[in-house]
């Protein structure tokens, strides 16, 4: 869980470095997939918390919310 938190944090790090230097500010499609991923992102989280889901649970959301922006980034 510490492998997969760790690899996320550094997928958003680089997000926000193409979106603060303007790289991805005006790519409309990937803006979209990055917002949805993340929105859904942050619910399952809140439920993955709340509803103590098994750790091994968290690959998948790391898969569709973090790994996916990142390959459109």
């Amino acid at each position: 869980l510490i492998i997969a938190t760790s690899i996320a944090l550094a997928f958003h790090t680089f997000e926000l470095v193409g979106l603060f230097t303007g790289i991805s500010t005006f790519a409309n499609a990937q803006s979209i997939i990055s917002c949805l991923a993340h929105v859904s992102g942050s619910v399952v989280l809140i439920l993955f918390h709340l509803e103590s889901w098994p750790s091994y649970l968290f690959w998948y959301v790391f898969g569709f919310c973090a790994f996916l922006p990142f390959m459109t980034e």
